[in-house]
């Protein structure tokens, strides 16, 4: 009798993990079609650019790409700076929304945003 309650209770749980994953699957795919959506690039118009203090254009720049986002590594190849530097610069053109950032695995990465939903 205490074995049968015991399978019980274990296929519940494991129904309920089952369930977890499910939603854990879907939430990820929203979030990457979300993310898709937002990659983009800084304007073309130059003032967008000339708005940003010196030391943030050349880390803007550096992040022009958006097919390919970039983690604060590649950023300081590219710029010659420190990695704690682009780093924190990153965080600031984030924190001012003009790019964004995320996690995969061990990575972060950064991506810009298309200047027109930055601005929103």
């Amino acid at each position: 009798m205490k074995m049968s309650v015991f399978y019980q209770t274990l296929s519940r749980i494991l129904s309920m993990q089952h369930e977890i994953r499910i939603h854990q699957e879907e939430i990820l795919r929203h979030q990457k079609l979300f993310l898709e959506n937002l990659k983009g690039c800084f304007s073309s118009e130059p003032q967008d650019l000339l708005h940003l203090p010196k030391y943030l254009q050349t880390t803007a720049l550096a992040l022009q790409n958006p097919a390919k986002p970039k983690s604060a590594i590649e950023i300081a190849k590219i710029t010659g700076k420190a990695r704690a530097v682009e780093s924190h610069y990153l965080n600031i053109l984030v924190g001012m929304r003009k790019a964004i950032k995320w996690r995969e695995g061990q990575r972060i990465l950064f991506s810009p945003l298309k200047s027109m939903e930055a601005k929103e």
